[in-house]
């Protein structure tokens, strides 16, 4: 179950650091989505900000598990406020989809890193 963990958790990372840094450097994609959702281009590089330290700190739980179970938190807090905006917006579920599931995929991955210890 360990490794299981352990490759999940390094999947989200690259996910989450992924997305946050075509956040921060104002991917095209990422703007269009941003304006949608009403937010700034400050308010999503802050976003992606907090996606880079959310998805470092899965991996980096790997050495050090406590940081898993943080970062995990807060990955998804993030994820509902993205449910939360895409509503706002008049997304419909399909949108708002990968929000749901990746938060849901952390917050197993952080469960079962408990599980574990």
């Amino acid at each position: 179950m360990r490794l299981v963990t352990t490759v999940v958790a390094l999947l989200l990372c690259a996910v989450y650091v992924g997305a946050g840094t075509a956040k921060i450097v104002g991917a095209p994609a990422m703007r269009a989505d941003a304006g949608r959702l009403g937010l700034s281009v400050r308010g999503q590089q802050g976003i992606g900000v907090l996606e880079v330290i959310g998805g470092a700190g899965l991996a980096l739980g790997l050495w050090y598990p406590p940081l898993t179970t943080g970062a995990a938190i807060g990955i998804v807090l993030l994820m509902a406020g993205a449910l939360v905006f895409h509503r706002r917006a008049g997304d419909t579920v399909v949108t708002a989809m990968p929000a749901l599931v990746l938060g849901l995929a952390v917050a197993l991955t952080a469960a079962l890193d408990l599980a574990g210890r």
